[in-house]
């Protein structure tokens, strides 16, 4: 039986970009050097004042983030296509366009302008999320004065109205309406969160994990926000990946995927791994451990997951923007090389038997289900009349990745290879024929 293989391999998309010079982000005019002045057209013909956060650029643009509501006109819904943006100690404002993706819920925004219109050098922004009475400081453009820094504490790093993802720090009336959009910074200059609102007692923050995790999903680049764990980052996607596929929701999936992967995935193509997994490994348990591994040039993100009947691996990799360019999802168990090899070799001798029924008795019942085993038969019988009468095996190696065996078999006319495809409990999951190198 030749089945479609329990790999979801993508190709390949390596983005390397080199490291600019650091500047020590503690330094107030380094933090200043980051932050730009937006102006935006209210509709009633002046100009609401936010600030902006420098994230990160490609190869046309450089990307902002803000808050989305003051570029949203009064009695407007939709926030305006254009601003305009001026950086810390430069004359000039240069023309912006408001990034198409935005979120009214957590009242975020992107603009970007071309990458000619930056500033050479702009330091490296660190990122962490916030914590209990944390002396912090948010740079803004009140009304007294540009690229003004407000002092406070973090009061509650959990919780804003009974939400997660914002966070409060103290607030007073110098806690002006153009610090929305301002960077919320720790005493090292740790980028935590960003202003969107503050009354005379408490003000409100957009955690920056949030905000990262939404810049992800929008594909919108992070080149200059760095943190102590970029693992951190890539593990938390992978866990987010977990519970979409268990939520059916592809579309969430997809949106951490590169514009390339998805120019070549269908959703069902996306989906299809992980219902036939979950078909022979039974109910979802949970996430047992996260782990890095090397594999040739590449560094891959693994979520192993538990199951009832035996485990799956989630291995991602990323581009240099932390969008996943490679994802397979590989059913593993806990038995040794030599028992694969003994078991892919009994099952080559039952082919070459002609133990049909047999064969196909050992597969997974999902597995079964619209085969016969007249389609084990046709396989091998396929084989057989390309390379000739079967000779004898004459290797069985497991692969270092899955739990399949490649069993190089002697023909008459040449060599060919039977691999042979296992579940976590030792059922059949596929028997495939590749020509041998």
């Amino acid at each position: 039986m030749k089945s479609s293989s329990l790999l979801t391999i993508f190709a390949l998309l390596a983005l390397l970009r080199p490291i600019a010079a650091q500047t020590d982000i503690s330094n107030l005019d380094a933090q200043r050097s980051v932050v730009v002045l937006i102006r935006s057209a209210s509709g009633n013909g002046t100009n609401e004042t936010a600030a902006g956060l420098y994230v990160g650029e490609d190869k046309q643009s450089a990307y902002f983030i803000t808050a989305l509501h003051p570029l949203v006109p009064s009695g407007a819904i939709d926030p305006v296509s254009q601003v305009n943006v001026q950086f810390f100690n430069a004359p000039s404002f240069f023309p912006a366009t408001v990034f198409t993706s935005y979120s009214p819920s957590k009242d975020l925004a992107v603009i970007f302008l071309p990458i000619a219109d930056l500033p050479s050098d702009l330091p490296k922004m660190p990122w962490k999320d916030p914590s209990a009475e944390l002396p912090i400081h948010v740079v803004g453009h009140p009304p007294a004065a540009s690229w003004t820094s407000w002092a406070g504490m973090v009061q509650n790093e959990n919780d804003y109205a009974g939400e997660a993802e914002w966070f409060t720090t103290g607030s007073d009336p110098s806690l002006a309406g153009g610090y929305s959009g301002g960077a919320v910074l720790d005493s090292h200059g740790d980028f935590i969160g960003m202003h969107l609102a503050g009354s005379n007692s408490a003000a409100k923050n957009l955690k920056s994990s949030v905000i990262v995790s939404a810049l992800l999903a929008w594909h919108v680049p992070i080149t200059n926000l760095t943190s102590d764990d970029l693992d951190t980052v890539r593990f938390k996607v992978a866990r987010e990946i977990v519970s979409d596929f268990r939520q059916d929701d592809i579309s969430a999936i997809r949106s951490h995927f590169t514009a390339s992967i998805n120019d070549q995935a269908s959703n069902q193509g996306v989906r299809f791994p992980w219902v036939r997994s979950v078909g022979f490994l039974g109910e979802y348990d949970s996430v047992m451990s996260q782990s890095k591994r090397v594999v040739g040039p590449y560094t891959v993100y693994v979520t192993k997951i538990k199951f009832a009947k035996g485990n799956l691996e989630l291995r991602l990799t990323f581009d240099t923007h932390n969008a996943i360019d490679t994802i397979w999802l590989i059913p593993v168990g806990d038995h040794s090389a030599s028992e694969l090899e003994t078991a892919a070799r009994n099952t080559v001798s039952k082919l070459a038997a002609g133990q049909f029924q047999a064969i196909f008795d050992a597969y997974a019942d999902s597995i079964k289900a619209g085969n016969t085993p007249d389609t084990v038969a046709m396989g091998w019988n396929g084989v057989i009349a390309a390379k000739g009468t079967f000779i004898s095996q004459i290797s069985a190696q497991k692969s270092t990745e899955a739990d399949f065996v490649d069993v190089r078999c002697k023909f008459a006319n040449g060599d060919a290879v039977v691999r042979v495809e296992f579940a976590p409990s030792m059922e059949l999951t596929g028997i495939s024929y590749q020509p041998a190198p």
